[in-house]
């Protein structure tokens, strides 16, 4: 996931998301890394070998959208995972998204993704418990340099979502998170409207879709205008309010207002509009108490507010999961 400073130049993160190289074999197939990740000299964390996926026995009725939503991103490269949460924090979170699905061959709509760190058997084993205790799982789509997800005609719709859902049939996922970032992703609106729409049409109302954007020069009117043309088809728009110099002192509380403001400008109801914060780390993050102060500046200008998130969880592991049970968990009792 990448960001950019108030001016509206991009800067790369070490936690971005890359794709090394995809096989041209299609949904099934690829080679996926995360930057930073262990066991190698050069920061990139190769998986393991791709395994056969069976579907879950059964599955749990899908949980509607959070009326307070307090998410984390599960950063599939390393620990933890899923099962691995202490039960206090995944008492805290209402949400989960799970990165990252990306391209499982560049200029299609074709979608690759498997676990890393579990068997896909176990993962949909923990997707469904925690479906089962009201929280719904999403499968983030895209992030940075995703392999060249493209959508942009009837063709890619359809594999889009065919792709979506062998996904949701494998893994359990109760919707999606789209964070086709232009650094890898090519759409267009009419196209990925489509898309949306015919996932809604499959999978009922209670298939969440989330729209998660930074703001910012010529992609804040695609964003807005994207928002609008869905209607009632998205449920949540999340801020990445990271990854630019804004976002490490006092300005990031003005920030927050200023793109709340835009969005509800826009179309989009602070009732759906979500405030994601990265802390913890060296590369344009912020401290654990802005966050905290950023959301209560933010949510008394905008009493309806809908939640917050936290990228990502293997960060969170190393402090002791700090945002979460703090200012996660204020939000959570608010």
């Amino acid at each position: 996931m990448t960001s950019t400073t108030g001016e509206g130049r991009a800067i790369s993160r070490r936690h971005a998301i890359s794709v090394l190289g995809m096989l041209a074999g299609g949904l099934a197939t690829g080679t996926v890394a995360a930057c930073s990740g262990p066991g190698t000299s050069d920061g990139i964390a190769t998986p393991a070998t791709e395994q056969a996926v069976s579907p879950p026995s059964s599955t749990a009725p899908r949980p509607p959208r959070p009326d307070r939503i307090v998410s984390m991103w599960m950063f599939d490269w390393q620990p933890p995972t899923i099962d691995e949460l202490p039960a206090d924090v995944l008492d805290t979170l209402s949400m989960l998204v799970v990165a990252m699905a990306q391209s499982a061959r560049s200029g299609s709509g074709l979608l690759h993704f498997r676990p890393n760190r579990t068997t896909a058997e176990e993962m949909a084993s923990h997707i469904d418990t925690v479906v089962r205790s009201g929280r719904p799982v999403l499968i983030g789509i895209g992030g940075q340099n995703d392999g060249g997800i493209t959508v942009t005609n009837d063709t890619q719709v359809e594999e889009f979502c065919d792709s979506v859902s062998q996904l949701v049939t494998n893994y359990g996922f109760t919707g999606i998170d789209l964070d086709l970032e232009p650094s890898g992703s090519t759409w267009t609106q009419e196209a990925l409207v489509a898309a949306v729409r015919r996932l809604k049409s499959e999978f009922g109302p209670d298939f969440l879709v989330g729209i998660t954007a930074a703001l910012y020069g010529e992609h804040t009117a695609r964003w807005l205008t994207l928002a609008d043309a869905l209607a009632d088809s998205y449920d949540f728009f999340a801020h990445m309010l990271y990854d630019y110099v804004e976002a490490t002192d006092g300005r990031l509380e003005q920030d927050a207002l200023r793109k709340v403001g835009i969005a509800v400008a826009g179309g989009i109801p602070a009732a759906k509009q979500v405030l994601g914060f990265m802390c913890n780390t060296s590369t344009y993050s912020s401290p654990v108490t802005l966050t905290g102060s950023t959301w209560s500046t933010t949510v008394a200008r905008y009493p309806d507010l809908l939640g917050a998130f936290i990228w990502e969880s293997s960060i969170e592991a190393r402090v002791d999961y700090e945002w979460t049970r703090s200012v996660g968990a204020a939000i959570a009792d608010r």
